[in-house]
């Protein structure tokens, strides 16, 4: 029984604090607070030797989409600048996140991540670190 009671105060202790937002301001703060450990941790995981130095204030104004380009409906549009630097560099980059998140019947889910480095062009990284990083932090949260 003592063992019983220990793994269920293990299992509480572990559980996620918080639960999801239903508000996208507050996930939008909930996210970017809590985004430079579950990136460090998805960085560990690809082996990849860079480290989170800070991140910025969400934006949460949205900007015009193309009428091209295939959005899900109605796409919240989540800015964020992250700070890195090779792990034990001291040269840090500043790369700029766009993310498309959508509420669904199960919660909130990413749909679309754009990342812009200076003035290049946006590239879609929706399969890349930052993006799998949100997606686990949604996992945990959001479920």
């Amino acid at each position: 029984m003592h063992a019983l009671s220990s793994l269920v105060g293990l299992v509480v202790a572990i559980a996620p604090q918080s639960s999801c937002p239903d508000r996208f301001p507050q996930l939008a703060a909930q996210l970017t607070a809590q985004l430079p450990e579950y990136a460090s941790r998805q960085y560990s995981r690809l082996r990849i030797s860079r480290e989170i130095v800070s991140v910025g204030m969400p934006e949460l104004e949205p900007l015009p989409l193309a009428d091209r380009r295939p959005i899900p409906q109605d796409p919240r549009q989540l800015f964020v600048a992250i700070a890195e630097r090779p792990t034990g560099g001291t040269q840090v980059t500043q790369q700029f996140y766009w993310l498309f998140l959508t509420r669904t019947s199960r919660g909130w889910r990413l749909a679309m991540t754009f990342m812009r480095v200076g003035t290049a062009p946006p590239v879609d990284v929706s399969d890349g670190a930052i993006a799998q990083s949100v997606q686990r932090w949604l996992k945990t949260y959001c479920p």
